[in-house]
């Protein structure tokens, strides 16, 4: 399995939007790439359509952990 516990980015908000999450990302791929595979919670910002439409044009995999199975992030 492919994983990275890097920080690209730090980002300070009260909230956040799926919309400004698809910028973030698109920042950090000018200089990365855009990735194969994203891995998150089951945030709002993570389920919304602005990041579905974004990995969909990207051919990245969103990969939404289970609600109730925090452990599962943590496994390799």
């Amino acid at each position: 399995m492919n994983f990275t516990k890097e920080c690209l980015t730090i980002t300070a908000a009260f909230g956040i939007s799926g919309v400004q999450v698809t910028r973030i990302l698109d920042s950090i791929a000018l200089f990365r790439g855009y990735p194969t595979t994203i891995r998150t919670d089951q945030g709002p910002e993570f389920t919304c359509r602005a990041l579905d439409q974004w990995a969909f044009e990207h051919s990245v995999e969103l990969r939404l952990i289970q609600p109730g199975k925090a452990n599962a992030e943590r496994i390799y």
